[in-house]
């Protein structure tokens, strides 16, 4: 009994150990993508704090 939990552990370290590595092969951003904070006209939407840090 001990065995077979064990290699069930063992299974699913492995199998994490590699979704995770499959995850981070991703792209995870694009360079071309346009900032959420930029309208097209240029304008600053709002600016407040919060904190000590600016948002805009």
């Amino acid at each position: 009994m001990k065995l077979k939990l064990l290699l069930g552990a063992i299974v699913v370290i492995v199998g994490l150990f590699f979704v995770n590595r499959w995850l981070n092969e991703k792209p995870q951003y694009r360079p071309d993508a346009p900032a959420v904070a930029d309208t097209p006209t240029g304008e600053v939407r709002a600016k407040f704090t919060v904190g000590f840090l600016p948002v805009t």
